[in-house]
C-alpha cells in the first residue's frame, strides 16, 4: 500500500512507472552483458548438463520475474509515495542471490554468507518502510506535494543505492568472467571472437590459458599468438592434462587431447609425459606422411580421394601436434631441443637443407630462432632483438623501466625467456 499525496493525479503513476523502466532495464543489462555466463555455467552445472541457459532469454524472463516479485511488496507493505523504490530491494534481493555465484558454488553449492544475509536485508527492508512512513512530511503534515519531481529524486536515489550494493555483491572475477565466456564460445566455434575475451588484460589463470591456446591452434595462431596472452604456467599454461576432474567444466582437456589427435591415457600423470606422447605420435604420422608420398611419386601425383583425404588429415594433424611440441618447448625455455624439432618439422617440409628461410616462419618460432642460429637471414628480427638486449641492458635494475621493456616487448618470446622468475599476474602502472 502507498501512501501518497500530490495535487496531480498523474504522480504515483509517473513515480512507478520511472522506477519500473529503471529497474527492468538494470536488471536485464546487468543479466545480460555481466551476469550471463555466469548463469549460464551455473544452470549447466546444477542441471548436471541436462539443460542449456539462453543469455537473451535468461535474462528477459529472470527481470520479468523479478518485476512481479515487486507487485506483493508494493500492495502488503506500507510506503509513501516519495520512497516508492524501497518497494524493489526485495527484487534487487534475489538478483544479488542469483548472481553471486562462483568457482567454489559450482564445486560445492551453498548459499555461503546469504544464509545470514537474505534474513537480514528482509528484516532492514521492513524497518526501512516503517521508517520511511515515520519520517514522509507529506504523511506527518498531511500535506500536498507539488508536482513529481519532489517524489522522484529521493527514488531514484535509493535506486541507485540498491543497485550499486547489487553490482557489488557478486564474488566471481574478471578472469572467472573471462574463461565461462571463452568456454560458451568455444562450445559455439567461434574461436575468434574468443580469442578476444580479456586481450588487454593481464590477469589469467590456469584453464583460461588452456582455453586461448586451443581457441589459437584452431585458428592457425598458436605459433604467431603465442605470448599475446600472459604465460604464467610454462608448459601446463599450453595443456594441463590433469585439469579434467571438475564436473563444472563443459570443456576441457581431455576435449583438447582430442583434437591433437593424442588421448590421454591413465598413464599420463602429466603434461611432460604428454607431450612425449605426442613427440611419438608425431614420429607415426610422419612415417604415414612418408608412405603416402612415395605411393604419390610412384603413381605420377595421382592418388584415389581416399587416399587423398587420408593424406590431408594426416597433415594438418601433425601441423597441430607440430605446433603443441615447438611451443611447449618454447614455454619450456628449451631452445636447443626447439631448433632441432623445428629443422624436422618445417624445414623437411619446406624440402630446404637450412633454416636461412626464417622470414616465412610464424612470429614466436623467429624471436626463438634468432637466439640460437646467428646465420639466420631474419634482419627484421635481428634489429628487434637487438634492440631489446639494448633495453633490457638499460632498464635491468629500475621496476618502472623494467614494466617499460615489458610493455613494448611483453608479447615476445624474448621477455618471456628472460623473464623466468614471472609465474604470477603484474599489473602494470
Amino acid at each position: 500500500m502507498i501512501i501518497h499525496y500530490s495535487d496531480n493525479k498523474n504522480t504515483a503513476g509517473i513515480v512507478r512507472h520511472s522506477c519500473g523502466i529503471l529497474f527492468i532495464l538494470f536488471s536485464f543489462c546487468y543479466l545480460y552483458f555481466l551476469q550471463g555466463e555466469l548463469i549460464s555455467k551455473a544452470q549447466y552445472v546444477f542441471s548436471n548438463g541436462m539443460t542449456t541457459y539462453s543469455i537473451f532469454w535468461g535474462a528477459l524472463i529472470i527481470t520479468v520475474v523479478l518485476r512481479i516479485i515487486q507487485i506483493p511488496a508494493e500492495k502488503f507493505v506500507t510506503i509513501p509515495l516519495r520512497y516508492y523504490a524501497l518497494t524493489y530491494i526485495p527484487s534487487f534481493l534475489v538478483l544479488s542471490v542469483i548472481c553471486d555465484v562462483n568457482h567454489d558454488v559450482f564445486e560445492n553449492f551453498s548459499l555461503g554468507w546469504w544464509w545470514l544475509g537474505i534474513p537480514f536485508v528482509l528484516c532492514l527492508f521492513y524497518f526501512l518502510s516503517k521508517f520511511a512512513v515515520l519520517v514522509d512530511t507529506d504523511t506527518k503534515n498531511n500535506q500536498r506535494g507539488y508536482g513529481s519531481i519532489p517524489y522522484l529524486w529521493p527514488n531514484f536515489i535509493i535506486l541507485i543505492i540498491v543497485m550499486v550494493f547489487c553490482g557489488t555483491c557478486h564474488s566471481a572475477t574478471d578472469v572467472d568472467m573471462y574463461e565461462q565466456k571463452i568456454e560458451r564460445l568455444l562450445l559455439e566455434k567461434d574461436y575468434d571472437k574468443a580469442l578476444n575475451v580479456g586481450l588487454k588484460s593481464v590477469d589469467s589463470n590456469l584453464r583460461l590459458t588452456n582455453l586461448r591456446m586451443y581457441a589459437l591452434s584452431k585458428t592457425g595462431k598458436l605459433p604467431q599468438c603465442l605470448f599475446e596472452y600472459p604465460q604464467y604456467y610454462g608448459l601446463d599454461g599450453l595443456l594441463c592434462v590433469t585439469d579434467t576432474s571438475s564436473h563444472c567444466y563443459r570443456f576441457d582437456s581431455s576435449d583438447i587431447c582430442s583434437y591433437i589427435g593424442v588421448p590421454c591415457d591413465s598413464t599420463i600423470h602429466d603434461s611432460e609425459q604428454y607431450f612425449k606422447k605426442m613427440s611419438i605420435v608425431q614420429l607415426l604420422v610422419s612415417d604415414s606422411i612418408m608412405d603416402i608420398e612415395r605411393l604419390k611419386s610412384e603413381h605420377n601425383d595421382s592418388l584415389d580421394m581416399m587416399t587423398q583425404y587420408r593424406y590431408e588429415r594426416l597433415k594438418n594433424r601433425k601441423k597441430i601436434i607440430d605446433d603443441y611440441i615447438l611451443c611447449g618447448l618454447l614455454l619450456k625455455r628449451d631452445i636447443d631441443a626447439f631448433k632441432e624439432h623445428l629443422e624436422h618439422s618445417f624445414i623437411d617440409e619446406e624440402r630446404t637443407d637450412s633454416i636461412v628461410l626464417a622470414d616465412s616462419l610464424p612470429k614466436a618460432y623467429r624471436e626463438a630462432l634468432v637466439m640460437v642460429t646467428p646465420e639466420v637471414c631474419d634482419t627484421a628480427m635481428i634489429k628487434a632483438y637487438g634492440s631489446y638486449l639494448e633495453m633490457k641492458a638499460a632498464h635491468k635494475d629500475s621496476t618502472i623501466s623494467s614494466n617499460m621493456t615489458r610493455r613494448k616487448y611483453g608479447n615476445t618470446f624474448w621477455w618471456y625467456y628472460y623473464n623466468p622468475s614471472v609465474t604470477h599476474v603484474i599489473h602494470l602502472p
